[in-house]
């Protein structure tokens, strides 16, 4: 399933890309994805400029990959439910609500690091609807093709000095 959805996801991707993530064989030490990626960093994770940045990406990236997987193994515990049950809001699973709060914190800790290697203000990442904002915002920044104008708050018109009738 893992490999559908990767494929979905690269359609367009040339075949110099990396191939999907993949489960380690069993009896090979930590059940985390894998990419079989040639570069350290691979599509789609943040880069990082200076010495020791593949390090830290590395470090994101197993703390992602471990966080996935404890989400993926959650979902196995509940074999004949589908994923309408699974994430119904009113009876998801307590073991699946705090797998995706391990994974939610593992992704934030990815975009805070790769926004401070950048040199960017590090955004609030508190809630659903920040965390969609701030990809809304990356989004933006690395679509456009005009800079980043930031919000301007409207200007009050101004006073006059005549005295209402």
């Amino acid at each position: 399933m893992l490999e559908a959805i990767w494929l979905a996801l690269n359609e367009d991707a040339g075949e110099s890309e990396p191939s999907p993530p993949t489960p380690l064989p069993e009896g090979e030490g930590s059940n985390a994805l894998r990419s079989h990626s040639p570069s350290p960093s691979g599509r789609g994770w943040p880069e990082g400029s200076g010495e020791g940045s593949g390090v830290a990406i590395d470090k994101h990236r197993t703390a992602i990959e471990a966080a996935a997987q404890g989400v993926l193994d959650a979902r196995a515990k509940f074999p004949d439910s589908t994923l309408a049950d699974l994430y119904d809001p009113l009876t998801m699973p307590p073991a699946l609500v705090k797998a995706h709060q391990v994974l939610d914190r593992a992704v934030d800790a990815a975009y805070l690091a790769a926004e401070k290697t950048a040199g960017r203000k590090a955004p609030k990442l508190g809630s659903d609807a920040e965390r969609v904002a701030f990809l809304f915002q990356r989004y933006q920044a690395l679509t456009s093709l005009l800079p980043a104008v930031s919000a301007k708050t409207p200007r009050k018109p101004p006073k006059s000095n005549v005295a209402p009738p």
